[in-house]
């Protein structure tokens, strides 16, 4: 129940039959998408998504087993999405959008956390991770989610270097 940063506003807390509502639920888009002709689906972690509010220290302050182990609803999401979509086309494609800096560092996710939560969640038993798209930004740095020229050419090169890296040691 973190209240939202610009409006205040306390949104609802989720209970377990909601979350298992919403993890059912990006099943059943994976699989419409693909059975509606898509090559693959790209699961949201990124900057405003729900799945990053429950992976990340800033928002979800928990004490039941979500937020114990606030990599459970991402990795449950994924397996069901992973399942869904290998079931209905073998060769779907399924990627990650990873929120891998939150430009929060004494609650986010940092870079330096970031390599070790992307092999955790590309280690997924349902099916492979096709890709990861490296983003940053979350709550409390909206004008980072979409860089423009006040940021630095390659501003997340080495960021991209490391997930990269951690994740071709993991596979391997």
């Amino acid at each position: 129940r973190v209240p939202e940063v610009n409006t205040r506003e306390v949104p609802k807390w989720m209970e377990n039959h909601d979350i298992e509502a919403v993890i059912d639920g990006f099943a059943d888009a994976a699989r419409r998408a693909i059975g509606a002709g898509c090559d693959g689906v790209e699961i949201n972690i990124g900057q405003h998504s729900l799945i990053r509010q429950f992976l990340s220290g800033l928002t979800n302050q928990r004490e039941d087993s979500w937020g114990t182990d606030r990599a459970l609803f991402a990795r449950r999401v994924i397996s069901a999405v992973t399942d869904a979509a290998s079931r209905s086309n073998s060769n779907a494609i399924v990627g990650l959008r990873l929120s891998c800096d939150e430009l929060a560092p004494w609650a986010g996710i940092t870079p330096v956390m970031a390599p070790d939560i992307a092999a955790d969640l590309c280690a997924n038993e349902s099916g492979p991770i096709d890709y990861v798209v490296v983003v940053r930004g979350s709550i409390f740095s909206v004008e980072k989610t979409r860089p423009d020229f006040h940021e630095s050419p390659g501003f997340n090169i080495e960021t991209c270097r490391s997930i990269r890296q951690r994740l071709d040691r993991s596979t391997a």
